[in-house]
């Protein structure tokens, strides 16, 4: 109930417990290794934030017709986005975004098109950090944004 009508210390505030919160699991269970119920545990823990949390924010955020809401949400993801380059976090993006994001793109709906268009331009390039096809991800990009330019 908070984030349609947030200040941005308030959005931030929110960015920052998402990025923890998913990070903090990941650097529990990377140090848990003898006791495998604790890492299966951890490994758990994160894809329910994944899953629950962050892939609904994506959904919404894609599908939202009032642009304050958009920002808003955008503004909740902000700290993922401003750590894409970080291996964990461009996977993370990459299995959030991936196939709604390509979908939406030659969306029927205008303002869908538009959020998803938004988006891409936000998290550019789109890839895995261990898919060898960068340059492939990289074309299909370039051509749904040539596609939205015409």
């Amino acid at each position: 109930a908070q984030i349609p009508g947030g200040s941005k210390a308030v959005l931030e505030a929110y960015a920052e417990i998402y990025y923890r919160a998913w990070k903090d699991v990941e650097n529990k269970s990377s140090s848990e290794d003898e006791d495998g119920d604790s890492k299966n545990e951890q490994t758990i823990i994160r894809e329910h934030i994944e899953n629950q949390a962050l892939s609904d924010i994506v959904y919404c955020m894609i599908h939202i017709a009032k642009p304050s809401m958009f920002r808003a949400l955008m503004k909740c993801l902000q700290r993922f986005h401003d750590n894409n380059r970080k291996p964990e976090v461009e996977d993370l993006l990459h299995r959030l975004y991936g196939p709604l994001l390509w979908r939406s793109l030659s969306a029927a709906n205008a303002t869908v098109r538009i959020n998803a268009t938004y988006i891409l331009a936000e998290v550019f390039p789109l890839d895995q950090s261990s898919h060898t096809q960068t340059g492939k991800q990289i074309e299909k990009a370039c051509t749904c944004i040539k596609e939205l330019l015409q």
